[in-house]
């Protein structure tokens, strides 16, 4: 399968650039569903991780909540070890920085599991 969340990092306050970013993060967790789907594995939580909604705080903490939670269930699957995403400051360039990085070395751990790069 194809990769579809390259690039899989975006500047801090890269509005036009988060919104490749989000299009591509989301497909690569589609990606993860139908490999799980795959397996038999078939009940999901309806989660919109979506739009990241980076312009409003509040909107912003929430989709990093609901976020977690996905990677919590892909962990289990997966057997795939992470940090806790949802802490974060969206107010600090330097922490989206280190959670850019924990989140894409996540993705690379789930893409080698599924083979979906």
């Amino acid at each position: 399968m194809t990769n579809l969340f390259q690039p899989n990092l975006v500047a801090y306050g890269d509005l036009g650039g988060v919104g490749v970013y989000e299009v591509g993060h989301f497909l690569q967790h589609q990606q993860y569903i139908q490999k799980l789907i795959a397996q038999g594995i078939t009940t999901f939580p309806d989660w919109d991780i979506l739009h990241m909604n980076t312009i409003d705080p509040n909107e912003f903490l929430s989709w990093l909540n609901v976020h977690e939670a996905v990677h919590e269930l892909l962990r289990g699957y997966s057997n795939v070890s992470g940090v806790n995403l949802s802490e974060l400051d969206p107010s600090s360039p330097e922490q989206w920085e280190l959670w850019q990085q924990a989140h894409r070395q996540e993705h690379a751990a789930f893409d080698l599991h599924f083979g979906t790069t």
